[in-house]
């Protein structure tokens, strides 16, 4: 993780303490209703074919967020992919989300963050956490995915998730328990749900752009064509910032 990344876990943000206020009745994460939405994306489409034409209607194909989130790095344009690993469309979007994030240019600052719709939800949110403190998100993100849903494993069963930690990345269960449950990780989650919340995210996967813009399957038609969505969002924001910049 970058610098800033790191200042999240030992000091909240003034707009996270906000949200937590603002936000202290819960309305994600209580019921199963929001990881069932993901279910209830709009079936796949062939994506939308790239080119000068393509536009995209707020309101229609994306949404704009009532308040904007301010980015980890303002210096560039911040893609995120809100996602679960017990979320099954996250798993069949990954393979195109990954494709896309080795293609993206420098000005981009993509990175995923899961969301914690219920207790299982956070404890993957935990997961994911923990193997990007010890280094081993590339070997662990994938391994936990196909766990959970080729293999049936209950990937949320910490004692299950230390054992594919070290099968996956030679992580030992004592190294895996030390940061699994350290202040650091359970920060990084609360700042998640906290984040998610201002997202007003209600399923994945979804895309957030700028913490302006949040894109989803439903209102692109399809999982293809949100990163068709995802790409119009960003030259727009990338124009405005090269407006901005020769004013």
């Amino acid at each position: 993780m970058k610098q800033l990344a790191l200042i999240w876990d030992s000091r909240f943000p003034a707009w996270v303490m906000a949200v937590l206020l603002v936000f202290s009745t819960p309305v994600l994460g209580q019921t199963d209703e929001a990881p069932g939405a993901e279910a209830a994306a709009a079936p796949e489409t062939e994506a939308a074919k790239p080119g000068p034409a393509l536009r995209f209607e707020e309101g229609v194909s994306y949404e704009r967020l009532p308040v904007v989130v301010e980015a980890r790095d303002p210096s560039k344009i911040e893609v995120v992919e809100v996602f679960s690993y017990a979320c099954i469309h996250c798993k069949t979007f990954e393979p195109a989300v990954e494709a896309w994030a080795v293609e993206t240019p420098e000005d981009i600052d993509f990175y995923r963050m899961p969301a914690t719709f219920n207790q299982t939800w956070t404890v993957l949110a935990q997961g994911y956490y923990t193997a990007e403190a010890l280094g081993v998100l590339d070997q662990v993100h994938p391994a936990m995915f196909r766990a959970i849903h080729d293999r049936g494993v209950n990937a949320a069963d910490p004692e299950l998730m230390a054992q594919l930690f070290e099968a996956s990345a030679g992580v030992t269960p004592a190294q895996f328990n030390q940061v699994f449950n350290s202040f650091s990780v359970r920060s990084r989650v609360q700042q998640a749900d906290a984040r998610g919340r201002v997202y007003r995210i209600t399923g994945t996967p979804t895309m957030i752009v700028d913490g302006t813009y949040r894109v989803d399957a439903r209102m692109a038609g399809s999982h293809g064509n949100m990163l068709q969505v995802v790409d119009f969002l960003v030259e727009q924001q990338r124009a405005a910032g090269q407006s901005a910049a020769g004013s």
